[in-house]
Parts: structure tokens; C-alpha cells; sequence
């Protein structure tokens, strides 16, 4: 065998290992999916019996954000946790940087942003009573977001942002998730349990401070480093402000 075949071997097997493993993950996603007993629907029942108490009309609202909120309130946790890990890796140089872009891409900028602006309040909005939410809203919002960045029309805008106001644009969120935990311990009620009269109120204050904090966090996941840490890597972008972090 040559030294030069050796590279190769040991890449085909990698890649033939690396097969393998994706065939058992599958085959055992495969077996779960079909292993899986069948329920009563049970709390199916439940969810739609209390949805009048839940201040939403929308059942996947009501579960999300209301009679099972913790568990939103820890994805929320793991999101920032997963985007403060990428963050910790380094100030490397991102991948894609916002280059000097031509007319057509500028111009699909300006058409589209404000059409993107607007489904993502209107998904954040009828959240409570169709399907859409703080998600989805949060998606479209950080999809206007790159679409300017990467059109050019930001990065004055951003450059003046310090990276210590971006952290609190993502932790926005669950700042406010976890200030209506503490509000409805202090009032006597469990964790998260809303009364009737001001669980509407509630969610859409949950909602709309997690789709501003959705949409930096997925930025921020898609860059692989915070926004104004971009900029850096632009020539003639003086940034102004910058903050402690």
C-alpha cells in the first residue's frame, strides 16, 4: 500500500462508520415511532376541556404557554444555553460575512423586510388563537434580520450596538418568562399558573419578549458569533458605544 492511500482508507472508513451509526440512530427513531402505545387521549381531553381557562383559543398555545409553560421556559433555557456555548468557542472569523451587496440583493431587501416584519407580527399575534406564535415569529424576524445584514443595510445600524445590548436582547425572553414564574409563586399559585382574567395578558407579554429574543438567538446560531463581532471584520465600519463584555 502507498502512503498516499492510507489518507484515503482512513476516510472511506470514517465515512463508512459514520453510515453505520446514521443507520442504527435511524432504524431506532424508526422502532420508537412505531413501539409507541397508543393513547387514550386523555390529556388531549383535558387541554380542550380547560382551554376557556387558558386565555387563549388556540389548544397549542394553551399547552405551550400556559398548562405545561415550564417546559417552553426550558427550551428557552436550553436555546441560550446552546447559543452562549457557541459564543464561548471563540472569536473566530464567521463564514459568512456581510459583503458589499449588488443592487438586485438590496433591492429584494427593501421589498422583503417590511412584508417579513409584518408576518412576524401578525404569526406573534394570532398566536392565541390560530396556529403562529413566538416562534414562528421569532424565525421570520431573524430571517429580516440576516436578509439586511447580508444586503448591507445594517451594519451602520449594528455597528453602533454593543455586544452587552445584544446579550440582553437574547436573555429578554426568558427574563420575562422568568419573572411571571416568580410573580405567580409570590401570589400563592404554582409555578406558572395563570388565573383565567390575566393569562391572556401574560402570554402576550411572554410571546412578544420571546420573539425578539428567538430571533437575535437563531442570528446569532446562523453567524456563529454576535452580530457586532462581525463587523469587525468589515474595513471602514467604526463602531461606537461598544459595552462591557
Amino acid at each position: 500500500m502507498r502512503l498516499d492511500e492510507a489518507p484515503l482508507r482512513r476516510r472511506r472508513g470514517l465515512q463508512a462508520l459514520t453510515l453505520a451509526a446514521l443507520g442504527v440512530i435511524g432504524l431506532a427513531l424508526v422502532w420508537a415511532v412505531f413501539s409507541t402505545p397508543v393513547t387514550t387521549g386523555a390529556a388531549q381531553r383535558q387541554a380542550f376541556e380547560r382551554l376557556g381557562d387558558s386565555g387563549v383559543s388556540n389548544p397549542v398555545t394553551a399547552v405551550l404557554l400556559n398548562f405545561r409553560a415550564y417546559d417552553t421556559l426550558l427550551e428557552i433555557g436550553v436555546l441560550l444555553t446552546a447559543l452562549s456555548a457557541v459564543w464561548a468557542v471563540g472569536r473566530v472569523q464567521p463564514p459568512l460575512l456581510p459583503a458589499d451587496a449588488n443592487f438586485m440583493l438590496k433591492s429584494t431587501a427593501r421589498l422583503l423586510t417590511p412584508v417579513l416584519i409584518l408576518v412576524g407580527g401578525y404569526l406573534l399575534w394570532t398566536g392565541s388563537k390560530t396556529p403562529g406564535g413566538a416562534f414562528q415569529a421569532g424565525s421570520v424576524l431573524a430571517a429580516a434580520l440576516l436578509l439586511q445584514l447580508f444586503a448591507g443595510q445594517l451594519s451602520v445600524r449594528l455597528a453602533h450596538w454593543s455586544m452587552a445590548t445584544w446579550r440582553r436582547l437574547t436573555g429578554l425572553g426568558l427574563s420575562v418568562f422568568m419573572l411571571a414564574a416568580l410573580a405567580t409563586t409570590v401570589a400563592g399559585r404554582n409555578l406558572l399558573e395563570f388565573t383565567p382574567a390575566a393569562a391572556g395578558d401574560w402570554i402576550l407579554l411572554i410571546e412578544a419578549a420571546l420573539t425578539l429574543s428567538i430571533a437575535a438567538m437563531l442570528t446569532g446560531l446562523f453567524l456563529g458569533c454576535e452580530p457586532p463581532e462581525l463587523l469587525r471584520h468589515r474595513p471602514g465600519i467604526e463602531r461606537r458605544g461598544e459595552g462591557g463584555g
